[in-house]
């Protein structure tokens, strides 16, 4: 092969190479679909796994009483991640925003063990997250299936997945958190006006029934 085809070789599996780069990040920047973006996990409608990890930092191990019946956020991340870091601010100020309310619960995993545990530590202390993180939680992060980091979920109150990080561009995480808040807990009991309709109902139909009826000849 001579120098000139070689040449014309490179360049046209260069220029390839450069067309597919930039359809994949076309693809990240401009979503063409509202579906979730591939990577990011477990998606809406997926039983959300049983939150286990080695050890507990601000905090103790979450049980499954205590998330019973609320919204839970997960947040996923690892103390070599400067993406992670970087999204720190914009996670705490989220969860200021429901600071106080029972219902909403914030829960950090990291798959990193008791190896890395000073860094886990400092990584957490720099970002400033005060809620509970989870280390050592490799089978958890392997069971909620993502790929990328950082990395987040919403749970609903039925313990289903119902909002993850691949779905930002359809929906905030604050909207997913409003959505899951307005739905009742499973077995909730019913409000006053719930009731009081409840209770109207049969008296109701049996006032309807009793109009309805002929006069007695």
């Amino acid at each position: 092969m001579q120098k000139s085809d070689r040449l014309v070789l490179v360049l046209m599996v260069g220029g390839v190479l450069v067309m597919l780069l930039w359809m994949m990040r076309a693809a990240n920047l401009f979503p063409s679909s509202n579906a979730p973006q591939p990577g990011f996990g477990l998606a809406p409608g997926a039983p959300a796994p049983a939150i286990k990890a080695v050890g507990w930092i601000n905090g103790e191990a979450p049980t499954a009483e205590s998330l019973e019946g609320k919204v839970v956020v997960v947040d996923a991340w690892a103390y070599w991640c400067g993406y992670c870091m970087q999204d720190a601010p914009e996670l705490i100020a989220l969860y200021k925003t429901y600071e106080g309310q029972e219902d909403v619960v914030f829960i950090g995993l990291t798959a990193e063990g008791e190896a890395n545990l000073s860094d886990s530590r400092e990584f957490v202390k720099q970002a400033g997250y005060p809620w509970p993180n989870g280390y050592g939680a490799y089978e958890t992060m392997l069971q909620y299936g993502n790929s990328y980091l950082p990395a987040a979920w919403v749970i609903g109150r039925d313990g289903k997945v119902t909002w993850n990080l691949g779905m930002e561009h359809i929906e905030s995480m604050k909207e997913a958190i409003d959505r899951a808040l307005a739905t009742p807990p499973p077995n909730a009991a019913p409000t006053e006006e719930e009731a009081a309709a409840t209770a109207d109902g049969p008296k109701n139909a049996a006032d309807s029934a009793d109009s309805n009826e002929s006069p007695a000849e």
